[in-house]
């Protein structure tokens, strides 16, 4: 495996840009990604353990991590409707659940279209960035 060049996240967590945050909590290697690129977003996967699953190799049944960015997409799907149909929630509303639930780049994917909410969520986590 090759090693993850550190100076490329060093006072940013950039957790978005490589990787791929998909419903059911799965997280995948960007597929967008420059080529030469991707080796060490799938070492930070490994490293970090995104990866696993319930019944997938290194799975133990008290990691639940996939379980949280399962249920947080699913909220997050239901605050994209009521902001898109309804807009019955405004940006600082999201802002603070996003913040109390720590799946920014989970929100940052299911509302990958609506630019004036990632905007308003990169300036509420210092050191983010897409």
């Amino acid at each position: 495996m090759r090693p993850i060049d550190k100076s490329r996240y060093q006072g940013n967590q950039i957790t978005y840009a490589p990787l791929r945050y998909e419903e059911g909590g799965f997280v995948l290697v960007d597929p967008e990604l420059d080529e030469t690129l991707k080796p060490q977003a799938q070492a930070l996967i490994d490293l970090v353990k995104l990866n696993r699953l319930h019944g997938r190799d290194g799975y133990s049944g008290n990691d639940d991590l996939w379980r949280k960015r399962k249920q947080e997409w699913q909220t997050a799907q239901r605050y994209l409707k009521k902001y898109r149909d309804y807009q019955s929630v405004d940006l600082e509303t999201l802002a603070e659940l996003v913040k109390r639930s720590g799946f920014w780049s989970v929100w940052m994917q299911v509302f990958a279209a609506e630019d004036d909410v990632k905007k308003e969520l990169i300036a509420v986590f210092p050191g983010t960035k897409p």
